[in-house]
């Protein structure tokens, strides 16, 4: 094995190996006396599964650090034996996981200080032992042959950093709010932070998946998806009843002129005419996207006032509210199966059909698109169609939470979550290649920051401003163009950690 193939990202793998064994040392060391003074704290942990949560497993994967640090230093100068090393790093690592899945199931009331302290001991361990673990394995060249391209495929899939931002927003939360994993049953139906999360981001959802397609197709996108669900539930509630006026001077649905499924049909041909509209604009008069969207975007809500009378229309009838909460007998709201529904038939259509290549093939070049055959502006159309009926199905869950319709507030300021989701996973505003599971972890996440926000009592006013900061350093993060300033940088670094090079016979 050459020089080159025994380093890891510039430095001697086995100086890689000396400095995370000596690492996993000091922290395994450090983990076994926090575990003593939290044992002396006592009242805690005050039940078997958070003493096994809280005391138990860390201090095994204290005893954990210690023993691969152990072997990193006695086998670093030996590359044919570290194979135990290896073996021991795979295990510390999943481990490190489980205790620290465990943890968050079971938290426990301690000052602020103590837990940054556990959680930034946590992160410098599992880097430590994965540093350990690459460097072992790039020691070994036939493991090396063996792993390193599985890691590396994983590493650079489009999803790894999308997830990576997610996982990073949802570890924020341990250290502010220990319980905001906990998910529990209250009168027969789910409750908790992530439940809200994934409930709260359906809308978003929907709409990031109809987004998708349109920036693909087009590389514009569609501006209008939040007057269009304002438009949907305004045009919805006027045709399930005209409304009775009540004592309190606003309009009240008590029953159904027309039935339930009725209305939600109404809704979906409404989203489904205002996407017609923009792909008639975008793709048969050439107006660009995003000035052809303005026009719903700034119609569609004086549309939907026009429906609704100038009134917040409630709806008092219960079933009205299956889509935006519960169905009867159903721990589980209603809003996840629409999002998950949505994104699987969407999914499906474009992996077993040419739809889906021919989608990227009209982003990528409009014009060679024609040439070979394909009908650009019908593809343009259908895209932008689909995302109006997005837009509608949004519009119905958005109505149904709160069982009226307020055409001023109803997906207000979504269009931009949209397009937010879709540059998050990962795809190109430019148009071409999309991932749809990416569209759908930016959603998420957009989601999860919003509501960790909140849990941190973040006013709704401020929340636009730290959401923002946060979203400029994820989209940054994704930059190509950023490894050309921290090239320097990482030189420099591997600069200082490696040794000075032999010149010995360079004369």
């Amino acid at each position: 094995m050459n020089d080159e193939d025994s380093k890891l990202f510039g430095i001697p793998a086995d100086r890689a190996l000396f400095v995370a064994g000596l690492a996993l040392l000091v922290l395994g060391v450090g983990g076994i006396a926090e575990r003593a003074v939290l044992l002396a704290a006592g009242p805690v942990l005050t039940s078997a599964a958070r003493l096994a949560a809280h005391f138990w497993m860390p201090l095994v994967t204290a005893v954990l650090q210690l023993a691969l640090g152990g072997l990193a230093l006695a086998f670093r100068g030996r590359p044919d034996k570290i194979a135990p090393c290896v073996a021991l790093g795979f295990f510390a690592a999943a481990y490190c996981l489980v205790a620290a899945f465990a943890g968050v199931a079971s938290p426990i009331d301690r000052p602020m200080a103590t837990a940054v302290l556990s959680v930034i001991t946590w992160l410098l361990g599992f880097a430590a032992t994965v540093l350990c673990l690459a460097a072992a394995i790039r020691l070994d060249g036939r493991l090396r042959r063996k792993i390193e391209p599985r890691v590396l495929a994983v590493v650079r899939h489009k999803l790894f950093f999308p997830f990576v931002c997610l996982m990073l927003v949802l570890l924020m939360n341990l250290v502010v709010t220990p319980d905001f994993f906990s998910v529990n049953i209250t009168n027969g139906v789910l409750y908790g932070r992530v439940i809200d999360i994934l409930n709260r981001s359906s809308e978003l959802v929907i709409l990031a998946v109809g987004m998708t397609i349109v920036v693909s197709c087009s590389a514009g996108t569609d501006i209008s998806v939040g007057a269009v669900m304002a438009f949907s539930g305004s045009v919805s509630i006027w045709a399930l009843g005209y409304g009775v006026m009540g004592v309190d001077g606003k309009y009240s649905i008590f029953s159904y002129s027309i039935p339930f499924f009725a209305g939600i049909a109404v809704a979906l041909l409404v989203g489904g005419m205002c996407g017609l509209w923009n792909g008639f604009l975008v793709s048969k008069l050439k107006i660009q996207p995003m000035v052809a969207t303005l026009i719903l975007f700034t119609g569609g809500r004086g549309a939907a006032q026009l429906f609704a009378g100038g009134q917040i229309d409630r709806v008092e009838v219960p079933s009205y509210k299956w889509l935006g909460s519960f169905l009867p007998g159903v721990p589980v709201p209603t809003a996840i199966f629409l999002a998950v529904a949505v994104v699987a038939v969407t999914a499906l259509a474009l992996k077993f059909s040419a739809l889906g290549l021919n989608i990227q093939s009209v982003g990528v070049n409009n014009k060679a698109s024609r040439v070979i055959g394909l009908r650009s502006s019908r593809i343009v159309l259908l895209a932008y169609t689909f995302c109006g009926l997005c837009a509608g199905i949004a519009g119905l869950i958005a109505t149904s939470r709160i069982s009226a319709i307020d055409a001023n507030n109803c997906g207000r300021n979504m269009e931009l979550d949209a397009i937010l989701a879709v540059a998050l996973g990962g795809n190109s505003l430019g148009g071409g290649k999309f991932s749809l599971a990416g569209s759908v972890v930016g959603a998420v996440t957009i989601q999860a920051l919003s509501t960790s926000l909140l849990t941190m009592r973040v006013t709704p006013d401020q929340l636009p401003v730290y959401k923002a900061i946060v979203v400029v350093i994820i989209v940054a993060l994704q930059s190509p163009e950023l490894s050309r300033y921290t090239r320097p940088l990482v030189g420099r670094v591997r600069a200082f950690l490696a040794p000075k090079a032999r010149t010995e016979g360079a004369r």
